[in-house]
């Protein structure tokens, strides 16, 4: 049996299965919160790269050119993913079931992000890298009156260009959505900020009344 798998599409499953998992187990808020911070380690690793890049230059006197960028920003965004993840497993608490199956789902967008991205900064070194390949498992068995092989062969093949101009298709309503919920957070804050500073001035106005109508039974 021989099953041909592309070998970027595999790594795109791998990541949203295991953001899954994370998804699950860190709940809605906190899944939000790091397909949030997602977004974010992609623009701090895409901005940063050539400044970190610049500054080696300067310190150790070195020759690095734009080449060197690929490297650095993946390195970058993957550690700060991982770093941020670590920390919100740090804060998690006990949930109701609910809210982990809408964090694995937050979490599968979260796993497809992290692939798309990857591919955006590795690209330049992934392709053609690694080089078409075959992995074959057998399984032999041994039934009464019979014995068999059973070969399964998977055929790998590198096609990064392809793959990545597909997810990045489908990377578009993942961000337009992404930028809806921002938005709709960046709302809740305000209304609320609104509504703490209109009972503020309530409170300071009741207060003023209260205190002038206190001096007025006094006089």
């Amino acid at each position: 049996m021989t099953l041909d798998v592309n070998y970027y599409c595999a790594l795109t499953f791998l990541a949203m299965v295991l953001f899954a998992l994370i998804g699950f187990a860190l709940c809605r808020a906190r899944s939000f919160t790091n397909v949030i911070g997602i977004f974010f380690a992609y623009v701090l690793a895409d901005k940063s790269a050539i400044f970190i890049r610049d500054g080696l230059n300067f310190v150790f006197k070195l020759e690095l050119g734009d080449e060197i960028l690929p490297c650095l920003q993946g390195t970058l965004f993957f550690a700060a993913v991982i770093a941020m993840t670590g920390c919100l497993f740090g804060s998690a608490y006990k949930h109701t079931f609910k809210e982990r199956l809408v964090g694995m789902l937050l979490g599968i967008m979260g796993g497809y992000l992290v692939s798309v991205f990857a591919l955006e900064f590795l690209r330049g070194l992934l392709v053609g890298v690694p080089e078409e390949r075959t992995v074959m498992f057998d399984f032999s068995y041994a039934l009464p009156g019979r014995e068999g092989l059973f070969v399964l062969t998977l055929n790998f093949f590198p096609n990064a260009e392809d793959v990545y101009r597909f997810l990045s298709k489908l990377l578009v309503p993942v961000m337009l959505y992404i930028l809806f919920l921002l938005i709709g957070c960046a709302l809740q804050w305000f209304i609320a900020l609104l509504g703490k500073i209109w009972k503020g001035l309530m409170d300071w106005v009741s207060i003023g009344k209260k205190d002038g109508n206190e001096k007025k039974n006094e006089k």
